[in-house]
């Protein structure tokens, strides 16, 4: 375990060392004993964020939803414009899903939510992402106003119209705000 990771060397004089990538591979997962061994990876669009939240997608895995910037993951980055924006699983397995729960996190001036109403679940059906008929409780806001989204960390519960057996889930949509990103802190599949 460690909070960062690097490759050091040296090189003769006047010459110099290049490097064309440099990805860690890590298990987001490890630190979380009740992740379902069935989830193979936690998916998202922003791996790199540079807002006020973790910098661990793991933790919208841990059981537990969030209360402060520390347990919950947001999309920040820095960039506005139109940001097509999602978090999900992927699975060992093909699962029958009924249920997903998505718990915000932090509203922020700026951001933190899916923009007017533009929020649907997918599911992974033979390597296609296709949207899923759900019914959702409470009614997620049509706005792109943070005081449209009443307070943080609230729990919005999508119901497959059908269950559907898949090799991975994600919430998706537009991202809110002028900073236009999206924080989560659950994400749990029934």
């Amino acid at each position: 375990r460690c909070e960062g990771v690097r490759i050091v060397g040296k090189h003769d004089e006047g010459s110099f060392v290049s490097v064309g990538e440099l990805v860690p591979l890590y298990d987001p997962m490890a630190n979380y004993e009740e992740f379902d061994t069935n989830f193979m990876a936690i998916i998202t669009d922003e791996p790199s964020p540079t807002g006020s939240g973790s910098r661990n997608i793991g933790l919208i895995a841990d059981g537990e939803a969030g209360t402060s910037n520390g347990t919950q993951y947001d999309t920040y980055d820095g960039t506005t414009g139109a940001r097509l924006e999602y978090f999900g699983y992927l699975f060992r397995e093909t699962t029958k899903i009924t249920t997903v729960k998505f718990t915000e996190g932090g509203h922020f001036a700026s951001g933190g939510w899916f923009k007017n109403g533009d929020i649907s679940v997918e599911a992974l059906i033979n390597g296609v992402w296709t949207e899923v008929e759900t019914s959702v409780f409470p009614a997620y806001p049509n706005s792109n106003d943070m005081a449209a989204f009443g307070k943080s960390y609230e729990t919005y519960t999508f119901t497959l119209t059908t269950p559907t057996d898949c090799d991975g889930i994600r919430v998706i949509g537009l991202a809110g705000g002028t900073g236009s990103f999206v924080s989560i802190s659950e994400l749990t599949v029934k």
